[in-house]
């Protein structure tokens, strides 16, 4: 897909990498009792503070080769600082600021929550649920911010991890997916990023295969792609899928 920039031809982003995933949950427990009385321990209060704490607590910029090249591709010139990459991928990008930004740091949402079974019963638990993103290299950072986080007494259990994949940027594939654009778009640039999500490229990767999340889409300026995802009415323009399928036809001719 394309990504908003200021003068020149399009500037394509290429998927080289997908951030890891780790799933989390969170209890705290208290002392059920009656909701008319003063509670011994109420374990939603608790849960509410661990939440808070645990997705507000911020991240360090962690600035990957792909990142730095899609920020300086953005701005037109060599862009290294950690906290000048942050800036041009935030608020240079459109509507993909907020998926780019999430590329170059670890992300904690709370996704979950759950607690009670009555309006006048204070329950004896409360859990919430995690959805954790580490950029490629960076996992082991986010299981002791959890647990740390968290603090004493509350309980903690990983629910499920997926690997984070990295491919090389400067390999001969990625050269044949920015040549099947140049064919269609002549005037265009190719950048690689880190894709905040998952895909099946992780599957792929660990056998070995060099694999990028191409998706060739020339979209119409001002479209909210990422806006797109998960939602109630998924879709693309047709012209840009249009786009797509020609460039899909030169890369498969090369």
């Amino acid at each position: 897909f394309n990504v908003p920039v200021s003068a020149g031809g399009p500037l394509f982003a290429v998927s080289v990498a997908d951030k890891g995933l780790r799933w989390y949950e969170v209890v705290e427990r208290g002392v059920a009792g009656h909701g008319s009385m003063l509670p011994d321990d109420n374990p939603i209060p608790r849960l509410a503070e661990t939440t808070l704490r645990l997705v507000s607590a911020a991240q360090p910029y962690t600035i990957t080769e792909p990142m730095r090249l899609l920020a300086s591709r953005v701005a037109g010139r060599p862009v290294t600082d950690p906290d000048e990459v942050a800036d041009v991928l935030a608020t240079r990008t459109g509507p993909f600021g907020r998926m780019f930004a999430a590329g170059i740091r670890t992300t904690v949402n709370v996704t979950r929550i759950g607690a009670g079974y009555k309006e006048n019963v204070i329950p004896g638990e409360a859990w919430a649920r995690f959805d954790c993103r580490f950029v490629p290299g960076h996992e082991d950072g986010v299981d002791e911010h959890l647990t740390s986080g968290a603090g004493d007494g509350t309980e903690v259990s990983l629910l499920r991890r997926s690997p984070s994949v990295l491919s090389d940027h400067e390999s001969e594939w990625f050269g044949l997916l920015t040549e099947a654009l140049r064919q269609v778009s002549p005037r265009c640039e190719v950048a690689p990023f880190v894709f905040s999500g998952g895909t099946d490229n992780k599957w792929f990767r660990t056998l070995g295969m060099e694999t990028y999340g191409f998706t060739p889409m020339l979209l119409p300026a001002g479209y909210d792609y990422p806006a797109m995802f998960h939602g109630v009415d998924e879709r693309v323009p047709v012209d840009s899928l249009k786009f797509g399928v020609r460039v899909m036809e030169r890369l498969i001719s090369l």
